[in-house]
């Protein structure tokens, strides 16, 4: 874990994306339809990506490190800058 790194220099950041950007992004994929039940696989899909998503904000909570929330506008950039403000 990088926050057992104990560096000056290095901080664990956690990005976690509002669960309406997810579903949005989940709903975009075509594969879905080449399944047998594509609702069911695309409702597997999203419980999955919602798991994950909440896993790591306990987890992230859990042992204090900072989490970024976002709402999927960020560019790579702003999440960089982000970041840099949280150091």
């Amino acid at each position: 874990m990088v926050a057992e790194l104990n560096l000056d220099n290095v901080k664990a950041f956690w990005l976690l994306v509002d669960h309406e950007v997810l579903l949005a992004r989940e709903r975009a994929e075509d594969f879905y339809s080449r399944s047998s039940n594509p609702e069911l696989m695309f409702e597997n899909f999203l419980g999955r990506s919602y798991w994950y998503n909440d896993l790591i904000r306990t987890q992230a909570e859990q042992f204090g490190q900072t989490i970024l929330c976002q709402d999927g506008s960020a560019s790579a950039k702003d999440l960089c800058e982000l970041a840099i403000g949280h150091l």
